[in-house]
Order: structure tokens, then sequence, then C-alpha cells
């Protein structure tokens, strides 16, 4: 599928793979300018099922196959366990990253599971919620490579990398 940019005009192509099958719509950050952009998802791609998914088919309900979802840091391999509703990541958040990372803030960044009736969204934000100023993360937060700005929602997926200020990075898994 393509995307055609509204501010630079830059065409984007999506590999039908990459894109969510549970959503109407979706996000993605233009790679040239940066800008968020929504887009409808169209029903020949949202009905199709997605190849090698950690998803189960059931008629017209995607469930995942498992209720577990997982933050997995690269370098100890811990594993964090996510709750549905709002979980606060940081040092001193609701999913506390213990492994010493002085760039990662106490309140670093927010990732929600929301369950639908399709089955369940994760959706990361570093919109100023958690810190109390009101200002993303003083040294950012990155998905698969990056940076996300005040206004990012990004829906995760299986394997998607979250980078937390200079040193941390985590991988979503399941089960």
């Amino acid at each position: 599928m393509k995307i055609k940019c509204p501010k630079c005009s830059k065409v984007i192509s999506l590999a039908d793979d990459k894109v969510p099958r549970n959503k109407e719509k979706a996000m993605i950050k233009c790679p040239q300018c940066k800008q968020s952009i929504i887009f409808k998802i169209p029903d020949s791609i949202r009905n199709k099922p997605k190849p090698n998914a950690d998803k189960t088919q059931i008629g017209d309900t995607v469930t995942f196959s498992s209720t577990d979802v997982f933050l997995v840091d690269k370098t100890s391999r811990r594993r964090y366990k996510l709750r549905l509703g709002k979980n606060i990541i940081g040092r001193k958040g609701d999913v506390e990253i213990d492994n010493n990372d002085s760039y990662v803030s106490r309140f670093h960044c927010l990732i929600e599971m929301v369950k639908t009736a399709n089955g369940c969204d994760i959706i990361l934000m570093d919109d100023g919620s958690v810190s109390g100023t009101g200002k993303p993360s003083t040294n950012g937060t990155f998905h698969n490579g990056e940076k996300l700005t005040k206004i990012d929602k990004i829906f995760l997926e299986k394997n998607d990398e979250i980078r937390l200020g200079k040193r941390t990075t985590l991988v979503v898994a399941f089960g």
C-alpha cells in the first residue's frame, strides 16, 4: 500500500503485512518530514489474515493467542509484564526499568493496553502526561529507531523495539 505525505508529498510504501488488520485507521510518521499521518486501512487489507501472526482469527473476531504481553530488555533479557490499562514505564513507574540506565526517566513514557471488540490494542505514547511537566521525556522514546513526538500514538506489535533514553532497548513479546 502507498501513502502520500500531505506535508512534503513523499510517497511512503507499506508492506501489507506491516499494516494492522483489526483497525479502521492507523498512523505512521513520514521518514522525510516526520509529520504524523493518520490513514484509513483499506477493506482489502483489513480482511486478509496476517501471515505468521501471533493472533488467531475466529470468524470476524481477532484475539491475541496469549493474554500476556511483555517488554523484554535486549541486554539483560529481563521480562516486564504489561497489564490492561495504563502502564507507566520508567525507573519509578508501574513497569520499573531497573537496569541502572540514568537516561531513563522516573516516569518516562506510557503504554496503554486497551481491550477492543477485536482483541487488544497496545499503544505507546511519550506525550508528557506521565512526567508531570506536560513535556515528553528528556532523553526521548524511540519506536523502531524513530523518535516519538508529543502527538505520536503508536500501535505496537510483536517484535517492535522501544528505546528509552540512550541505552535501554525493549522488545514487545507475547506469551
